[in-house]
C-alpha cells in the first residue's frame, strides 16, 4: 500500500520492487501516473513464488516515486523488508497479557498534595498517619527488607499523584483547535496554557469534550508531534473544531502500575537476598577457567576478563553483580562479551536485557548480531517504537517483533525459542503478565541501572527472575551512579529513595564497599578503569572529581590526538577551548525555557569553520560532531539554525540524551548568562556525562561570570585557565554585536522570569576573528 501522507496532492509515477539496488519487479509500471489527494492510499496485492530458493534470509526494497504536480519536486520514499525463511509454519500463540490492576492512588493523597504535604492543621487522624508514613519515607532511605515494600509503594503513590494532577492543571476550557485540514490533525497553540505543559510528550493521550445536538462527546486522539509553539493533535475520527468545549491530557500510568505490581510479587526473604545482600553462595553452575574471547581488546583489560568470568560461573549470586563502567570504559562492551561467552558455555542457559532506553537496547543488539545467530536473539520493542520504525537499524528490525515493517504483538514461541531477549526495563515488566516463566531466564542482565529509579529496575527481575520465594536468575546490574541518575518531576521527592537509583544504593551497601585497602571484591563488583574514549586531558577532570583518579586513558593515538595542533585551539597540544560569551538568555512568551542567541552564534561560527576548513587538513564530517545545551528550547534553536544550513547529521540534545553517547568533536551551550544561580547546572552529575562525551576535542561556550557562581563548574573553568584553554581575544569590542529577537521575554538578574517585559537583547559578543 503507498499512502499520500502529506499536505499535497502528488502524482505517483512508479512503486518497484529491487533487491541490492536493482530492479527485480515493478509494481507499478512506470509510464503511468495515479493523481493521489492527500491522505489517498493505493494498494496492490502480488505473489513471489519462491524467487530466491537457497536463500535463508532476503533482503527487498520497496521504492515509490511521486511527483508534485507543479513539477518542482520529485519525491523517493524507499522501504526495507527483511524476509526469514520458514521450513513450517508452527503454531504460534501470541502474549496473553494480563489485565494489570489498576492500582487506584487513595483520594486522602490528594488532601496532602493540596497542602504540598504539609500539617494544615485541620487534617483528621487518617490524614496525620498518613503524613507521618510519608515524612518517614522521605528522610529515611532504603535500609532493610522490612520496610522496602511499603516505603517505594508509598513513594510511588506521591509520584503518581503529582503526575495526575499536573495532567489535570493541563485541561484547557474553549480552547482554539486549529484544522490542520487533511487527515484528522489538529494544532493547538502553546500560548492557550495556563503553564508550560513540560510533562506533554508525543503519544500524550488526549479527551477532546465535543458538544453536539444530543450533549457532549469525548473523542480521543494522541499527541503526535510537539514543537516549541504548537501541539500537533491525531484524533480518531474527524471532529469540528469549533463544537470543542475542553480539552483534557491523561497521565499514562503503565509504568507505574507495572512498578506496583512489581512490588507484589517478591516475598521479604527475597528482597533481602537480592537487594539487602550479606553474603554470596556456592554455585552448583559448572565453573569455567578457559575463555576464548569473542571481542579482540577483551583479553588485554584485566577488570573486564575478571567481570566476564565471574558472570559466566555466577560467583555473587543470589546478590546481583555490580558493573561499574565510568564513561568510554567498555561498559556495554564487557556486556556483549559476557552474554557471547554464556551463549557458547552454557548452551541451555536463557539472558535477558533490559535498558532503560531503546537506544541503549538496539546498541547491544546491533553489537550481538555479528557474534551470535539471529534466530537465537530477539528484540522486544513496545508498540509506541512503531513510530520511529524509519530511525531502527534495518538488522535490528529483522531480529524483532517490527520485522514487517509494523508493529506486531510477540508470541510465547519468540520469548521461549530465543535465547537472548532485549528490550527496556518496562517492555521487560510485559513479560511477567504475560506469565513468561520465572525458571526461563537464567541470567538479567540490566543496562545503563544508574539511571533508573530502584522501583523501575524491579519490573525487570520481580516474576521474571525471581518469584515469591526463590531466585532463579543471576541479576547483573551495569552503570555509573555518578551519571544521571533518575528523573524525578516533582520537587518533594528529591533526596529521598525514589531519586537514588539501585545501583547507587547497592554499591553504599557494605556487601559492595572497598576493603580497607581501597579494593572492590571482584567476586561481587568490577568498575572497569581503562577509558578507551577520550583524550588523556578530556578525562581527567571528571576523574579526578568522580573517579579517584583511578581511570586510565587507553584512547587510540589516531582518535586521541586528533585535534591536537589545531590553530583555534588556545593551547595547541591542550583539546580543549572554554570561550566566554556575555550573552542575554532569553524565552518565548510561552514558553519558561531558555536560550541564549550568542551562545548559539558562536557555536554556529565554530561548525562552519569546522566543516570548512577541517582540522589540520582533516575533513570533518557532519556526523562527527554533537551539540549538548541543557535547556530543551536552545536545543530546538541550535537545531533550526543547523537546518537552515543543511548539516541534518549533527546530532543536537540534551545531557541526557548523550547518556551512553559519545562524538569525535563535542560542543556545549550553557546558555545561563547574568544570572544569580546556574540552575540545574549545579547537577554535578550532568555536568560529569556533559564533559565526558567527547574523544578528541571538546568546545565549551559560556558566562564564566555566572558559571563560577557554581563550586564544580568554577573548577572546570579554573582546570582550563590552569592549562591555557579560555580563549582570550587580543581585544574586546567596545559595543557588542546586537542581535533583534521578537518577541521574546529577555531574562536577567533584573528582570523575573516571569515577567511579561519584552526587551531586545543586546549583549556583549566577543568575537574570535581577531584570534587567528
Amino acid at each position: 500500500m503507498v499512502k499520500n501522507q502529506s499536505a499535497v496532492v502528488v502524482l505517483l509515477r512508479s512503486t518497484v520492487l529491487t533487491k541490492s539496488d536493482k530492479k527485480f519487479l515493478a509494481i507499478f509500471p512506470e509510464g503511468e501516473v495515479i493523481r493521489m489527494r492527500p491522505d489517498y492510499s493505493w494498494e496492490e496485492e502480488f505473489t513471489l513464488n519462491n524467487p530466491f530458493p537457497d536463500a535463508k534470509y532476503v533482503e527487498l526494497n520497496i521504492t515509490a516515486q511521486a511527483l508534485i504536480p507543479d513539477g518542482s519536486k520529485l519525491v523517493e520514499v524507499l522501504e526495507r523488508y527483511r524476509f526469514k525463511r520458514n521450513s513450517e509454519k508452527p503454531k504460534r500463540t501470541q502474549l496473553n497479557l494480563q489485565e494489570l490492576p489498576m492500582f487506584e492512588i487513595p483520594k486522602i493523597f490528594a488532601c496532602l498534595y493540596r497542602t504540598n504535604f504539609k500539617n494544615a492543621g485541620a487534617y483528621g487522624q487518617q490524614e496525620v498517619e498518613l503524613l507521618a508514613r510519608v515524612n518517614e519515607s522521605k528522610e529515611l532511605f532504603l535500609r532493610s527488607s522490612e520496610t522496602y515494600r511499603r516505603q517505594l509503594t508509598l513513594l510511588n503513590q506521591i509520584e503518581d499523584e503529582h503526575l495526575r494532577q499536573q495532567f489535570f492543571s493541563y485541561s484547557i476550557n474553549n480552547p482554539e483547535l486549529v484544522d490542520k485540514k487533511f487527515g484528522r490533525m489538529y494544532s493547538l497553540s502553546l500560548g492557550q496554557f495556563k503553564e508550560q505543559p513540560l510533562m506533554l510528550k508525543e503519544e500524550t493521550e488526549v479527551l477532546v469534550m465535543v458538544e453536539s445536538v444530543t450533549g457532549q462527546k469525548v473523542i480521543r486522539g494522541i499527541i503526535d508531534r510537539m514543537d516549541h509553539k504548537n501541539i500537533v493533535i491525531i484524533m480518531r475520527k474527524k471532529i469540528s473544531a469549533e463544537d470543542v468545549v475542553r480539552i483534557q491530557f491523561c497521565a499514562n500510568r503503565t509504568a507505574l502500575r507495572l512498578e506496583y505490581r512489581a512490588l507484589e510479587l517478591l516475598d521479604e526473604s527475597v528482597i533481602q537476598k537480592l537487594f539487602f545482600p550479606e553474603t554470596s553462595e556456592a554455585s552448583n553452575y559448572e565453573q569455567f577457567t578457559e575463555f576464548e574471547w569473542f571481542l579482540k581488546r577483551m583479553s588485554s583489560n584485566e577488570e573486564q576478563m575478571k567481570a566476564v568470568k565471574n558472570i559466566v560461573n555466577r560467583t555473587s549470586y543470589p546478590a546481583p553483580y555490580l558493573l561499574f563502567g565510568p564513561p568510554g570504559t567498555g561498559k556495554t562492551a564487557t556486556l556483549t562479551e559476557a552474554v557471547c561467552q554464556l551463549h557458547k558455555l552454557r548452551p541451555k542457559s536463557n539472558i535477558l536485557i533490559a535498558t532503560a532506553s531503546n537506544f541503549a537496547a538496539n546498541e547491544i543488539v546491533n553489537r550481538l548480531l555479528p557474534l551470535i545467530p539471529t534466530e537465537d536473539i530477539f528484540r522486544f520493542f513496545a508498540k509506541s517504537s512503531e513510530r520511529k520504525i524509519n530511525e531502527i537499524d534495518v538488522d535490528v528490525r529483522g531480529a524483532s517483533n517490527l520485522i514487517r515493517g509494523s508493529y506486531s504483538k510477540p508470541c510465547y514461541e519468540d520469548i521461549y525459542m530465543s535465547r537472548v531477549v532485549v528490550c527496556t526495563m518496562t517492555t521487560a515488566g510485559r513479560l511477567a503478565q504475560a506469565n513468561i516463566s520465572d525458571k526461563h531466564f537464567d541470567y538479567i542482565f540490566i543496562d545503563e541501572c544508574g539511571g533508573a529509579k530502584e522501583v523501575s529496575v524491579l519490573v525487570a527481575i520481580a516474576g521474571i527472575g525471581a518469584n515469591e520465594k526463590n531466585i532463579n536468575a543471576l541479576i547483573v546490574l551495569a552503570g555509573d551512579p555518578h551519571q544521571l541518575g533518575p528523573v524525578i518531576t516533582f520537587d518533594f521527592l528529591k533526596n529521598t529513595s525514589q531519586s537514588i537509583s539501585m545501583l547507587e544504593r547497592m554499591m553504599n551497601h557494605e556487601f559492595y564497599r572497598k576493603d580497607c585497602f581501597g579494593r572492590y571484591n571482584s567476586l561481587i563488583i568490577t568498575q572497569l578503569r581503562d577509558n578507551y574514549r577520550s583524550h588523556e586531558a578530556l578525562l581527567r577532570f571528571s576523574n579526578s572529581m568522580f573517579y579517584d583518579n583511578q581511570l586510565r586513558a587507553k584512547a587510540p593515538e589516531e582518535v586521541a590526538k586528533w585535534a591536537l595542533g589545531w590553530y583555534r585551539l588556545p593551547n595547541r597540544s591542550f583539546p580543549i577551548i572554554f570561550h566566554p560569551v556575555d550573552g542575554q538568555i532569553m524565552k518565548d512568551s510561552s514558553s519558561t525555557s531558555i536560550y541564549n542567541v550568542e551562545e548559539a552564534n558562536l557555536i554556529i561560527h565554530y561548525i562552519k569553520d569546522i566543516l570548512k576548513e577541517g582540522l589540520k587538513g582533516k575533513r570533518v564530517k557532519q556526523s562527527d560532531i554533537g551539540i549538548i545545551s541543557p535547556y530543551a528550547r536552545q536545543v530546538n534553536y541550535l537545531r533550526k539554525l543547523c537546518d537552515e544550513h543543511n548539516w541534518s547529521e549533527i546530532e543536537i540534545g540534551s545531557t541526557e540524551q548523550y547518556q551512553g553517547r559519545e562524538k569525535l568533536i563535542m560542543l556545549i551551550s550553557t546558555v545561563r548568562s547574568r544570572c544569580h544561580s546556574v540552575g540545574f547546572l549545579a547537577n554535578v552529575k550532568r555536568l560529569n556525562v556533559a564533559l565526558t562525551r567527547a574523544r578528541a576535542l571538546l568546545i565549551v561556550v559560556g558566562n564564566p561570570v555566572t558559571l563560577e557562581r557554581n563550586k564544580q563548574w568554577k573548577g572546570f573553568i579554573a582546570y582550563c585557565r590552569d592549562n591555557g584553554a579560555i580563549f582570550k581575544p587580543a581585544s574586546r569590542p567596545k559595543k557588542g554585536k546586537v542581535y533583534v529577537v521578537q518577541p521574546q521575554i529577555s531574562v536577567n538578574k533584573n528582570t523575573p522570569q516571569r515577567s511579561n517585559t519584552m526587551k531586545q537583547a543586546n549583549s556583549v559578543f566577543w568575537d574570535w576573528d581577531v584570534h587567528q
